[in-house]
């Protein structure tokens, strides 16, 4: 065998390890409000099974007159231990049809919302969806999953709430009733 045919072999060995393994799994909420901190929720499934998840704010920082959240560095909030049933269901509804459609309907209106970013990391495959403010579309399924997400992180207080208004006006900053609290 020639070096290009090793090389081949051995690549193709570790993407097939790589995809049949479920660990090394990761998915990750963004929440970044125009012109206020946003949210950064991070799970992953560690090589012992077990689910870890970190919640970080995501410091505004004025970017030469635009708010930007990429160029500081994200201060911990908490850490917590996730279980697998939790994990998965969130991992179910990040792959929902419904997510998808909803993430293709979104479009950016405005200065004033808030960007939301859903991703999903395993067996070699990335999977982004973004939203822009789905508090304002009432029984949005991309709200709904990042409620989901604060509330297996323990966090509060880190989303808007989802407007009931059937126009979709604005809603409040700060959630007026703690978020449920994930299954144990």
């Amino acid at each position: 065998m020639n070096g290009a045919t090793i090389m081949l072999f051995l690549l193709s060995i570790t993407c097939g390890l790589s995809a049949a393994l479920p660990h090394g799994e990761e998915i990750e909420f963004r929440l970044e409000p125009s012109f206020r901190d946003g949210t950064l929720i991070w799970l992953a499934r560690l090589p012992d099974g077990k689910i870890h998840c970190s919640s970080y704010t995501l410091m505004v920082v004025d970017d030469g007159g635009v708010a930007s959240h990429s160029k500081a560095k994200p201060k911990l909030l908490k850490e917590v231990v996730v279980v697998a049933e939790d994990f998965d269901g969130l991992v179910s509804a990040l792959e929902a049809q419904g997510l998808r459609a909803e993430a293709e309907a979104s479009e950016h209106v405005g200065i004033d919302g808030a960007s939301w970013m859903f991703r999903r990391k395993a067996g070699g495959r990335v999977l982004e969806l973004k939203f822009w403010s789905p508090e304002i579309r009432k029984g949005s399924a991309a709200f709904a999953l990042g409620v989901r997400f604060a509330a297996i992180a323990h966090i509060g207080g880190a989303l808007p709430q989802e407007s009931h208004d059937p126009l979709g006006d604005a809603p409040s900053v700060v959630p007026i009733k703690p978020f449920p609290q994930p299954r144990k």
